[in-house]
């Protein structure tokens, strides 16, 4: 793991990747699940979206909802930390600045299928 220094999380991270693009394209570690999370949120940018909604859109109903946290904190490393916003009560969405990133992932993924 990364050791953390007085400069930012975010400038550690990119130190350590060269971009937030190149440790997308590393990536390789995504589930089914996660695309599909990954999918959902793509589909409904700009939207908040809950657990159980982000599941149905996702086609996982048989998973728990806390199996939906566990892929958004992968996408979030896949992504960058500020990739997913969460919103307090409500559910998360994809931020403006991820949307291509996650779309560029997900054309990927679907050429190696």
């Amino acid at each position: 793991m990364w050791r953390f220094t007085h400069r930012s999380h975010r400038a550690d991270i990119a130190e350590k990747c060269g971009t937030y693009a190149v440790a997308v394209e590393q990536n390789s570690d995504l589930t089914r699940s996660d695309i599909a999370i990954l999918g959902a949120l793509v589909s409904n940018k700009g939207r908040i979206m809950s657990r159980s909604s982000l599941l149905k859109q996702a086609g996982l109903q048989s998973f728990t909802e806390r199996r939906c946290d566990a892929s958004l904190v992968t996408l979030r490393r896949a992504l960058g930390p500020d990739s997913i916003v969460t919103v307090r009560q409500r559910g998360w969405m994809l931020s403006e600045n991820a949307l291509m990133t996650a779309m560029t992932l997900l054309a990927s993924i679907a050429d190696k299928l």
